[in-house]
Parts: C-alpha cells; sequence; structure tokens
C-alpha cells in the first residue's frame, strides 16, 4: 500500500507540473491566466500518465543523450496522439487542436508540440523525478501513505465530478460544436457553472 501511495504521488506531483506549465505557457501566450484543463484542481492527468510510462520505460535505456531525448519525444507524441482519440470518444469534443500550425496529423499532435513535450518529459525524468524521490525521503512511510490517500480521494472526486459534468456538456452541445477546435475552455466554464449550482 506505501508503495502505491508513492506512485500516486509521483503521478500527482507530475501532473500538477504539466498543469503549471501548460498555465504558464498559455499565460505568455494570451497575455493573461489561463488556468488550463477541465478539472477544478491544479494538475493535467496527462502528464501525470506520461511521466509514469516515461519513467517504465526510458529508465531502461542505455542510448546516447540524443537517442534518449527522441525516444521520449516519440512516446509522448503517442501518448498525446491516443490521449486526444480516447477524450474524443469519451466525451465527443476536442480537448486541443493544432490544425492551424504546420506538420500536424489529424490536428491531434504536431512537430512542435511533440519536440516540446519531449523536453518537458526529459526535464521530467532527470530532473523532477530525482528531487521529488529526494523530498519523499523527508517523510515517513504512514505519512506517505496518509497523504497519498487523502490526496487520492481529492483527486479522484475531482475526477467524477468534472468528468459527469464534462459529459454533460457535450451531451447538451451535441451537433453544435465544431468537430475540430478546442473546447477545453468552454468545458471548464461550464464544469464551474455546474458546480456553483450545486454549492449553492
Amino acid at each position: 500500500m506505501v508503495g502505491l501511495a508513492e506512485l500516486f504521488l509521483y503521478f500527482l506531483a507530475y501532473s500538477i507540473f504539466g498543469w503549471a506549465f501548460e498555465t504558464i505557457c498559455c499565460a505568455v501566450i494570451e497575455k493573461k491566466l489561463v488556468s488550463r484543463g477541465f478539472l477544478m484542481g491544479p494538475w493535467c492527468p496527462i502528464y501525470g500518465l506520461g511521466g509514469i510510462i516515461l519513467a517504465t520505460f526510458v529508465d531502461d535505456f542505455t542510448l546516447p543523450p540524443i537517442l534518449n531525448l527522441l525516444a521520449i519525444i516519440g512516446i509522448c507524441t503517442v501518448l498525446e496522439y491516443l490521449s486526444s482519440v480516447v477524450l474524443e470518444k469519451l466525451f465527443g469534443v476536442r480537448w486541443w487542436d493544432y490544425s492551424g500550425m504546420s506538420l500536424n496529423l489529424n490536428g491531434r499532435i504536431c512537430l512542435w508540440a511533440s519536440i516540446g513535450f519531449g523536453m518537458v518529459g526529459w526535464f521530467v525524468l532527470f530532473v523532477l523525478r530525482p528531487w521529488f524521490a529526494k523530498f519523499l525521503t523527508h517523510f515517513s512511510e504512514l505519512e506517505i501513505l496518509i497523504f497519498g490517500g487523502i490526496m487520492a480521494v481529492v483527486f479522484f472526486t475531482d475526477v467524477l465530478v468534472s468528468g459527469t459534468f464534462a459529459i454533460s456538456y457535450s451531451r447538451e452541445h451535441k451537433g453544435r460544436m465544431p468537430k475540430r477546435e478546442d473546447q477545453t475552455r468552454e468545458i471548464k466554464k461550464y464544469v464551474r457553472k455546474r458546480l456553483r449550482g450545486v454549492t449553492r
């Protein structure tokens, strides 16, 4: 159980880092604060999943640094494409779209984003993960188990509630949404509106 709690905390750390990375990038581009993702918490699970996958597979590579980076780019690209397909099938909307950028594939991935995510993946694997591993050594197994359990309840409650409202959004707007356009911001506004209605 402690090992599972620790693994979840790694997942959460990668997810929070990814949320911060995307939020900062969007804030710089749009010159205003934009919270990425549709979940209410400061996390983007695709980064958490990506970090776990990279830590599982890339650590076993005995490749020169440049080939290691190319392998990370490849894994991130495949993960992004598959995530785009799965999320669109599940929710009926696009969560990101690179159709306006050069060298894209079906608007789901593009070369420039893949390179950027590859560099982020390298940072997560070789900088963030060792730092976080050292950080966790300051806590006992019981503390890790308790904190991991609490955060798991908070995270999965967010996923369940926000995910339910996101599905409601896709049903309410079925047939009225552009097939190839990022709908993340509209979904987040909808989720927030529904949550305010529930908590009043």
